[in-house]
């Protein structure tokens, strides 16, 4: 993921990224449709995270973590957590619309 301090850049986003579903046979409507939700991710959590946060943030995913983990292990007030996990719960919700029965059925069984 490129990123800088005040800015995360998913415009460049592929299959590597810790953002992308692994291991999935996506077709590219589905790629296309994960990026922009990706995307839109980006721009709440920047809203979100102050500067400190923000390259807290970006390092660990630069480093491998899951959005999640990298996200959790940020000193988060009550408030920025509930707005995070509002995001982040709609964001798969729209992920898992994009994605067909058989392929959410194999992210279960990860």
């Amino acid at each position: 993921v490129a990123a800088t301090v005040n800015r995360l850049d998913f415009s460049s986003m592929d299959k590597s990224d810790p953002l992308f579903p692994k291991n999935l046979a996506l077709n590219e409507t589905q790629e296309k449709s994960i990026i922009k939700i990706n995307q839109e991710i980006s721009q709440e959590i920047q809203r979100i995270l102050p500067p400190e946060q923000l390259q807290q943030f970006t390092s660990r995913l630069a480093n491998g973590l899951s959005l999640h983990f990298a996200l959790s292990n940020l000193s988060l007030a009550d408030k920025q957590k509930n707005k995070l996990w509002v995001i982040l719960d709609s964001a798969q919700s729209q992920i898992e619309q994009v994605l067909t029965p058989e392929q959410l059925e194999y992210i279960r069984q990860q």
